[in-house]
């Protein structure tokens, strides 16, 4: 009687070994795919990004809406675990362009959860131009949103304003390291029945820059513009 009891008690406490040897096989391992998911994204080096829409600007007190698009070029960006910054400058003769990028995805590597990026055109004593587009929970991962589109990238049009937080715009002169602003950002129009004036919103990370940065004239919203 005293040998079946301490088999039984034996064959509980493999039981119980085996079970606890499962348990973390599956922690382990769904550890390492989002670690994994993450390590890919790491991998990505630049980042381009555009925000295109139908925007009313005000002008010394007067509205006016013109096709927009706020754009940066493929920006270097740095990884800190979670966490990507990066910026890149062109100084031509009187003309400095300096686009930045500052943001967090998450742990699977397959949303952005914050980015801000802008674009600085400094021209001094003369026209210049700073906007910055600040997205919140935009998803990057092929499998999110159909086939055709490169993990890592988002590129959509129609519903985005859920993905945008803030936009910033100013254009005027630009003195003493600032823009005092004449013309500044309103609004977007968000539904416009008009498929070529409907929002759109693409972000890309890349493993090498498809786009350079160069110098640029200053432009007023809408001049030179378009989807």
């Amino acid at each position: 009687m005293k040998l079946v009891n301490k088999w039984c008690a034996l064959a509980v406490l493999l039981s119980i070994t085996l079970i606890s040897f499962t348990g973390c096989g599956q922690s382990t391992t769904s550890t390492v795919n989002i670690q994994s998911s993450l390590s890919v994204i790491q991998q990505y080096k630049y980042l381009i990004a555009r925000f295109y829409g139908s925007m009313t600007f005000d002008f010394k007190g007067t509205p006016f809406t013109f096709p927009t698009e706020l754009t940066i070029s493929s920006v270097p960006v740095t990884w800190m675990g979670q966490i990507f910054d990066g910026s890149t400058e062109n100084n031509g003769p009187g003309n400095d362009v300096t686009d930045e990028v500052h943001g967090s995805v998450s742990a699977d590597g397959k949303w952005v959860l914050m980015l801000s990026y802008s674009r600085q055109i400094a021209r001094p004593a003369q026209k210049s131009i700073f906007y910055r587009v600040t997205l919140k929970n935009v998803p990057i991962d092929k499998a999110g949103f159909g086939t055709g589109v490169a993990s890592g990238t988002f590129d959509e049009s129609g519903d985005v304003q859920k993905y945008i937080d803030k936009i910033e715009y100013m254009d005027g002169i630009f003195e003493n390291g600032q823009i005092t602003p004449s013309i500044t950002y309103i609004s977007t129009d968000w539904s416009n029945p008009n498929q070529s004036l409907q929002p759109a919103l693409k972000i890309a990370f890349e493993q090498k820059p498809s786009q350079v940065l160069g110098p640029m004239p200053p432009q007023q919203p809408g001049m030179g513009m378009g989807r």
